[in-house]
């Protein structure tokens, strides 16, 4: 398969779409291209001329009549200034706003000028090179006296680096020579001075325009005869040549989308050259057979396509022991082909341990730039397994270490912080969450907002109750079970199972049912103690649990009460068994007192809380006992419940409250229930008269008996 090629030429568009003629064109004198953006030329309409100005991103284009001074222009790369230069004057204007700007008069002849940034200008005359500095006063500087050489050649192209340390001027000669100007930075290397020496396809060829692609370090070269000649710049190696186009090109200009050119030819016709990073190196390695240069092109563009040949140096270099050497080709392998756990495990295995070339690995990368993951995970386990655990910090602190959830995990169980830290840089919130639950209780309080942004942007609601009882505050449990809040019930949900988990921290138990119970969440409440109260011995016979279960159920009336009611039996039943009545749960606090060893408190309540003491006559046939029927007699009494009190009475077999049951039944006309209740009472008189004649001396007793007993 043959090799594809690393350049490709397209036609951008045609000007003659666009009502340019070839004439109009010419030899390029009255035609720039200062960007790849804007293309301008001089024309004549009718008696008149103009200068059309072709947007080249947008294939639309203005016309802005010519001065009679001007027979060239160049267009701002970014703005809609256009520089129209004409002998020794040099004027902008706006083609948006149609207004004039300013103007500028020479002593010498304009030969060429050209926008080299937003606001400023290279213009060349005859004899000197000038930098118009538009925002500062207009300043107009002298960068360079014209080479004697190169009066009266055509200047096809100026080029100012974007740190404004090179500057190219080019104009037409047949010899490029590469030279570099003062003398170089300390360490580095001296430029060697080359020519770009090549045999033309066309014996009487020469260069016309040249331009410089800092991003690759090349030089792209058309002839005379149409012909592109790229060339790497360090080295003046030809690495491409093609012919273009049938005709002749008439200007060229850096095209950064395609990291190639676009040049215009004298039919009008807009040509890209592109290039393709892909296919470069391995055409510089297959096609030119060529594989050092191939390495150095690699290397400096950091491109693919030649990986063969750094591994092969890479392993001959290591297998003859030369491991620093073996690892400085690792370190500046392009695209990282050598920064692979492979790599790293090969130094580790299998070079002595006194050779530092691992070391010296790291250090290399780490001077240039930040180690990968695989690297970093390397170093990081040697940093922790020497107890050098603050060396690993610095690293991380000056963003050397590249992130990873590998790394996080073994550094977390040395610096807890640290590795929740890089879980939350590199969005692992679950392992974060683990981390923020393994945290001591007082520095919880400064992750509250992250926590919570963390597990409602990624939906952990189980983590965030964990969180939220474990950080056992009753303001924030208020904050997040609001009804404002649009994650609450979703929160809610996860709760009953974290609280099993959990029950255990009987203060974290305590403030999150509060703070349930603050939120009027009564069936979570319900539900919550329930399972504590018989899952939890420690919570079974928990009085204020039940105290509070049975209480939130009666608010909120769920169907279970009385479930509750009877089957705990650890809750306070007088307490409960008074609301109970007060909020006319009659026959739930009936069941409750039923419960009751105290019969006597027990009837207390139904008689406080019960005006019609029907509760209480029905407890009192419950229970059975003398001494609750005289209570509710009394009270029954005191409601003038007259026959019902002496009812009671009856059933007690008490006659102590004889007068007053006496006055009231004559006042109330009750004499048939009074005749029961008065024979109750000489049967109680004279069971307690033959009571105290038993305690007199026996010998006496049958006599007494039978005097007691004589009718007469």
């Amino acid at each position: 398969m043959a090799q594809p090629a690393p350049f490709q030429t397209l036609v951008r568009l045609q000007l003659i779409n666009h009502g340019i003629s070839e004439a109009d064109i010419d030899d390029g004198t009255a035609l720039s291209i200062s960007s790849n953006k804007f293309l301008c030329v001089r024309k004549r309409n009718g008696s008149k001329w103009q200068f059309v100005v072709l947007d080249l991103l947008k294939s639309s284009g203005k016309v802005v009549d010519c001065p009679a001074f001007a027979d060239s222009a160049s267009m701002n790369p970014d703005t809609g200034v256009i520089a129209m230069k004409g002998g020794k004057k040099l004027k902008l204007f706006d083609i948006d706003m149609l207004v004039s700007m300013k103007a500028i008069q020479l002593q010498q002849n304009i030969s060429y000028c050209k926008w080299i940034s937003i606001n400023k200008l290279v213009i060349v005359t005859d004899v000197s090179v000038y930098h118009w500095f538009l925002e500062d006063n207009d300043k107009l500087v002298e960068k360079l006296t014209l080479p004697a050489e190169l009066k009266d050649s055509q200047i096809t192209n100026y080029q100012l680096d974007h740190k404004g340390q090179w500057a190219l001027l080019n104009a037409i000669r047949t010899q490029i020579r590469i030279e570099e100007l003062g003398y170089p930075n300390v360490g580095n290397e001296p430029f060697e001075t080359s020519d770009l020496s090549f045999q033309y396809v066309v014996e009487d060829d020469f260069p016309m325009y040249l331009q410089i692609s800092e991003e690759h370090g090349l030089i792209y070269l058309i002839t005379k005869h149409n012909y592109l000649y790229v060339c790497d710049i360090q080295s003046a190696a030809c690495i491409y040549m093609n012919k273009i186009s049938d005709t002749s090109t008439v200007a060229a200009v850096l095209d950064p989308s395609t990291h190639g050119i676009l040049t215009v030819d004298n039919k009008g016709q807009v040509l890209s050259v592109s290039l393709d990073t892909n296919e470069i190196i391995p055409y510089v390695v297959n096609k030119l057979q060529s594989p050092a240069l191939a390495k150095k092109l690699a290397f400096r563009w950091n491109l693919a396509g030649a990986e063969e040949l750094f591994i092969e140096e890479f392993t001959r270099l290591f297998d003859s022991g030369e491991y620093l050497e073996a690892a400085k080709i690792a370190v500046s392998a392009p695209t990282g082909i050598l920064r692979t756990p492979e790599t790293i495990e090969k130094f580790q295995q299998f070079i002595p341990e006194s050779t530092t070339a691992l070391a010296f690995y790291f250090n290399m990368i780490l001077s240039q730039g930040r180690l990968n993951c695989y690297e970093s995970l390397a170093l990081s386990k040697r940093l922790i397994q020497t107890g050098r655990t603050q060396v690993l910090e610095d690293w991380l602190k000056q963003d050397k270490l590249e992130l990873s959830e590998d790394l996080a995990d073994i550094i977390r169980p040395v610096n807890l912080s640290t590795g929740l830290s890089i879980y939350l840089s590199i969005g692992a919130p679950q392992k974060a969450m683990e981390c923020f639950l393994q945290i001591e209780k007082d520095a919880l309080a400064q992750y509250d907002d992250t926590v919570l942004t963390l597990c409602y942007s990624h939906k952990m609601f189980e983590s965030l109750a964990s969180y939220l009882m474990k950080r056992c505050s009753f303001e924030l449990w208020t904050k997040v079970l609001s009804c404002g809040n649009e994650w609450r019930q979703q929160l809610i949900n996860q709760l009953l199972s974290v609280i099993h988990v959990r029950q255990h921290e009987t203060d974290e138990v305590t403030v999150t049912i509060k703070a349930l119970v603050a939120s009027n969440l009564s069936a979570e409440v319900i539900s919550i103690i329930e399972k504590l109260i018989k899952e939890n011995l420690a919570y079974a016979e928990n009085q204020s649990l039940q105290n509070l279960l049975i209480l939130t159920a009666m608010k909120a009336r769920h169907p279970r009460l009385m479930h509750f009611i009877t089957t705990f039996q650890c809750y306070d039943y007088i307490d409960i068994a008074t609301i109970a009545i007060r909020n006319y749960f009659q026959a739930e606090a009936f069941a409750i007192l039923k419960k009751v060893n105290d019969k006597i408190a027990a009837i207390q309540v139904l008689i406080q809380n019960d005006p019609s003491l029907s509760y209480a006559y029905q407890f009192a046939e419950y229970c059975q006992s003398p001494a609750v029927w005289s209570m509710l007699g009394n009270a029954q009494l005191d409601s003038n419940l007259i026959n019902e009190a002496i009812d009671s009475y009856i059933k007690a077999k008490d006659s102590s409250a004889y007068n007053k049951v006496v006055a009231k039944a004559h006042e109330r006309g009750s004499n048939q229930y009074l005749q029961r209740y008065l024979r109750m009472a000489e049967l109680n008189a004279f069971h307690s008269l033959k009571c105290n004649l038993y305690a007199l001396d026996s010998t006496n007793l049958t006599r007494i008996n039978g005097q007691t007993y004589n009718p007469n």
